[in-house]
């Protein structure tokens, strides 16, 4: 849903703007800004997937993590909130591309 809205915002605010017209280069840059508003919001439940998936029980078979919550919460507890957008740059790097294959063709 972000990815919609922010790439017909950014197209509408560089056309608007003169920036660019309503040709490749305008789609260009909106895509890029879409890739990042896409990348702000899905990687806090990224890390928080990550981490539940690969959690091991210790050796009293107690897991680190009760549920995604729990997870979100002990790990902004324990790293900071900066802690929610780990790997933000290679996922930037991987749905940038994307966005503009999708949204140019």
């Amino acid at each position: 849903m972000g990815e919609l809205a922010c790439y017909d915002h950014a197209k509408r605010f560089v056309v608007q703007n003169q920036i660019s017209g309503d040709n490749i280069y305008a789609h260009t840059q909106a895509s890029i800004m879409s890739g990042l508003s896409a990348t702000v919001l899905s990687c806090p439940a990224d890390v928080v997937k990550t981490r539940m998936m690969n959690q091991v029980a210790s050796k009293e078979n107690k897991i680190m993590y009760t549920s995604s919550y729990d997870c979100q919460v002990k790990t902004v507890r324990n790293e900071g909130l900066r802690s929610l957008w780990k790997g933000f740059f290679p996922t930037w790097a991987r749905l940038g591309p994307w966005q503009f294959v999708f949204w140019v063709s």
